[in-house]
């Protein structure tokens, strides 16, 4: 990946000829040199673990993980949410997002991952305290925090859902590689789950990004349309993305993406808290990465909101 600066605006091209654009003006490139992780033994799997195997394979990560050292300074200085796509295409563009947490100084405390229910069946809102054994090492989950939302209403537990569910089965693997060790906490959702119920969701998980927790919203954008117009609807999104425009982003439906109300209670909290701190890491199409103009595609951006620098 390179960086350059036109204008005030760091652009960092990435390998797959995205850009990455932050809306201030950003320091100096610097590279970063990740740390030796250490995995988990194996024989801490448990018989009971979600296994990830179906969605993200040994081979799949070895081919799609962060070819590091990378230029993280176009991100937030404190990454605080990420927005990651989870079609197994998109693999490295999501590794290379979550592996920017490795690089961090405070590692997070625990990942909350937070995807669309793709089935729309079972609860509004669906959690699992079940462990997961992915081809990088084990996650665990946090499982006082997935308690705690069950007992106050916000979640209900549906283990069935995380089964066959690739939002949070293809994202769990990166964390277990890029954190080892640290604790998940999935949640999936119905489409268009409320604004307000988000707002709440937001309220009640603050205790704990106050203590370090951290937020993966897993989302994948354009779906269903020829390349040209993909890419028409992600110039479209990265103006609503860059303007802040979260409660517009609400409203729109599958053609821009598929979490809407996702998407916008992330940018909302943002704005709420006074930073409007959103870059645009990357953005790219599945028919630019399989090299097929002529696919019906879907769209992918990687986000980081946190503390600029």
């Amino acid at each position: 990946m390179m960086a350059i600066a036109l204008g005030g605006v760091l652009y960092a091209i990435l390998g797959n000829g995205s850009q990455m654009v932050c809306s201030e003006g950003l320091a100096a490139s610097q590279s970063v040199q990740p740390e030796n992780r250490t995995v988990p033994a194996a024989g801490s799997f448990g018989t009971r673990r979600m296994d990830t195997s179906k969605f993200l394979s040994a081979a799949s990560i070895q081919q799609k993980q962060s070819r590091g050292p990378v230029q993280a300074e176009a991100a937030p200085e404190k990454i605080q949410a990420l927005v990651v796509p989870h079609h197994s295409l998109a693999g490295q563009m999501a590794a290379e997002a979550i592996s920017l947490w490795a690089y961090a100084e405070d590692k997070p405390t625990a990942v909350i991952l937070l995807g669309p229910n793709h089935e729309n069946i079972g609860p509004p809102a669906a959690v699992t305290k079940r462990d997961w054994s992915t081809a990088a090492g084990p996650a665990d989950s946090q499982k006082e925090l997935v308690q705690s939302l069950i007992d106050q209403g916000f979640a209900e537990e549906a283990d069935d859902l995380f089964i066959t569910e690739h939002s949070i089965g293809a994202l769990v693997p990166w964390v277990a590689k890029y954190l080892p060790g640290v604790p998940v906490v999935p949640i999936i959702f119905h489409y268009r789950y409320p604004s307000e119920d988000f707002a709440k969701l937001m309220e009640a998980l603050q205790p704990w990004l106050e203590d370090g927790a951290v937020i993966l919203g897993s989302i994948d954008f354009s779906h269903g349309l020829a390349m040209e117009a993909a890419e028409e609807k992600d110039r479209q999104m990265r103006n609503y993305l860059l303007n802040q425009a979260w409660e517009e982003i609400a409203r729109l439906d599958s053609t821009y993406l598929d979490a809407p109300t996702l998407l916008s209670a992330l940018m909302e909290r943002d704005a709420r808290d006074g930073r409007n701190s959103l870059c645009i890491l990357s953005n790219t199409n599945a028919g630019r990465l399989m090299k097929n103009s002529q696919a019906v595609v879907t769209s992918y951006f990687t986000l980081a909101i946190g503390e600029l620098k």
